[in-house]
């Protein structure tokens, strides 16, 4: 039996009419998939993190301190949350009816405009890795590199912006 219908019977039988009912299910089973990633992804966080740091700790060079750091890696696995809800939204949103077409429709936009986000940032932060890793060596001191990298970030926002605006619309 589907969930939301299950919910729905519940809702119906504490007294809510129908579609106060099918409103308020389908809330709840949004807010579920919600903090079920939110969680999945600090599960995943704790352990990746620990795994990378564990292994970064073992080498001999530094530049791999830098780029696995966990501001970095941290950012990409905060891909896992958006990506999580995005699978499990067809769950809710069942193409029954025109509305439910129309919401899954909607959701799937403000979840990719989230995964562009958050991908945006992740690139930004990588690209500042980067740059440690060669501001740090003694023959790229001299030379304007935080101008370039701020360049790189401003042309990955503003497509990531594009990208945005051609989803919503």
């Amino acid at each position: 039996m589907n969930i939301t219908k299950t919910l729905n019977e519940f809702f119906g039988s504490i007294g809510f009419s129908g579609d106060i009912a099918a409103i308020i299910s389908t809330i709840l089973i949004v807010l579920i998939i919600i903090a079920a990633a939110f969680f999945i992804e600090k599960v995943c966080v704790r352990i990746v993190l620990n795994l990378i740091q564990r292994i970064v700790k073992k080498t001999k060079v530094t530049w791999d301190d830098i780029l696995f750091s966990p501001q970095v890696i941290g950012k990409l696995l905060g891909l896992i949350t958006p990506m999580l809800v995005y699978i499990l939204l067809p769950i809710v949103f069942q193409p029954e009816s025109e509305n439910g077409i129309a919401a899954l429709q909607v959701a799937n936009r403000l979840c990719l405009v989230y995964i562009i986000g958050m991908f945006a940032r992740f690139l930004s932060e990588l690209l500042s890795a980067c740059f440690a890793i060669y501001n740090s060596k003694e023959e790229f001191k001299d030379r304007p590199l935080k101008g370039l990298l701020q360049t790189f970030q401003i042309i990955i926002y503003f497509i990531a912006g594009i990208a945005i605006v051609s989803i919503l619309i």
